[in-house]
């Protein structure tokens, strides 16, 4: 009843952000995050159309077959606030997406292979089951090591981004982070976790989507504000020789990149 309720819950909160985006022109600066949120209402209402009639076997293929298309936009949904954060350096931002586009091509493959070692030490009835949490696991993994690497990145730099980008990087970063323990807990506690993680995932995707919708305003693509500096007070001739050394490394990038 509760993971119920947390599931109809976040989907209401999705389509009220979704207006929201709409209502305020938003939706074009942030057609990744407009596509997330359009994707996951239609799949999620379709999927509670099949479960309340009891079509299980739609129910099963619409699901397979859209989980997917939910990782890629997850995957867009990074690398726009990536690209976002990092306007006034195209170079590093350009960088940026070869990089993770190049790690793409080393999960599908790592993916495979722990696929083939679930399948023969895994614990659910179906193979279908241990492959989709698989690459859950994975996706997510993926999603938590760049917001975290990010983190850092802009920490260090302490690189000025609009409230609204702050916003999106907390919530949906969030919620990588945390379903990725939570699928790592899966695999190592067994089938009886799964209720707990079912209802754990569902609560984290609801407040982080709350949090998101609450703090969302049309003010906070203009107001911007720094990354907290993880090492303390930061010295202001180490700042600004930080500057320096970011809008070098990202002139000498784009000449290299136009090669």
């Amino acid at each position: 009843m509760l993971h119920s309720g947390l599931w109809y819950g976040s989907i209401a909160l999705e389509i009220f952000l979704l207006f929201q985006l709409l209502r305020w022109r938003l939706a074009s600066f942030y057609p990744a995050l407009t596509a997330y949120l359009a994707l996951g209402v239609v799949r999620a209402l379709t999927l509670a159309w099949f479960r309340q009639k009891a079509l299980l076997s739609l129910y099963a293929w619409t699901y397979f077959l859209t989980q997917p298309l939910i990782w890629i936009v997850s995957l867009l949904l990074v690398m726009e606030l990536f690209s976002r954060t990092l306007e006034e350096y195209p170079g590093i931002r350009r960088l940026g997406r070869m990089v993770v586009y190049a790690g793409l091509a080393f999960l599908a493959a790592a993916s495979g292979i722990l696929i083939v070692l679930d399948r023969q030490a895994g614990f659910d009835r179906y193979p279908a089951l241990s492959h989709m949490a698989v690459g859950h696991r994975s996706v997510h993994l993926v999603l938590s090591a760049v917001c975290l690497l990010m983190l850092l990145f802009f920490s260090h730099y302490r690189l000025s981004v609009a409230l609204n980008v702050w916003t999106l990087f907390a919530g949906f970063g969030g919620v990588f982070v945390i379903e990725t323990v939570l699928f790592a807990l899966r695999r190592f506690l067994g089938e009886q976790f799964r209720p707990v993680r079912d209802l754990a995932g569902a609560a984290v995707f609801f407040f982080c989507i709350l949090g998101v919708t609450l703090f969302f305003k049309p003010a906070g693509e203009v107001e911007k504000r720094p990354f907290p500096d993880l090492r303390g007070v930061p010295d202001p001739d180490t700042q600004q020789a930080l500057a320096s050394q970011l809008q070098s490394f990202n002139q000498t990038l784009l000449r290299v990149l136009k090669r």
